[in-house]
């Protein structure tokens, strides 16, 4: 489920913490975004509109890292558009 894609650049700050306390000490959170430059809404397949919020790798690690969740391992999908980051991270504390 595609979720922290449609946070704003001001919300995902305040997100990533509430995730990692939802995240047991030393346990793992896998995350999944579509990466890129930018902001805006797009029309879906179905015709209706949505908000994405697109970040880079070094943005996204630094936002994970901010909320206590040290990236152990990326990997990034490359698809017809901007391609997707995936992440593992641990949680700190």
């Amino acid at each position: 489920l595609p979720v922290l894609q449609q946070l704003g650049p001001a919300d995902l700050p305040a997100v990533l913490p509430k995730v990692a306390r939802a995240v047991r000490p030393g346990g793992r959170f896998l995350v999944s975004i579509p990466r890129g430059e930018g902001e805006g809404w797009e029309a879906g397949e179905s015709g209706r509109t949505y908000y994405r919020a697109l970040r880079t790798k070094d943005e996204l690690l630094v936002l994970l890292q901010d909320a206590g969740l040290e990236p152990e391992w990326t990997d990034q999908a490359v698809d017809e558009e901007t391609g997707w980051l995936c992440v593992l991270a641990r949680r700190i504390s």
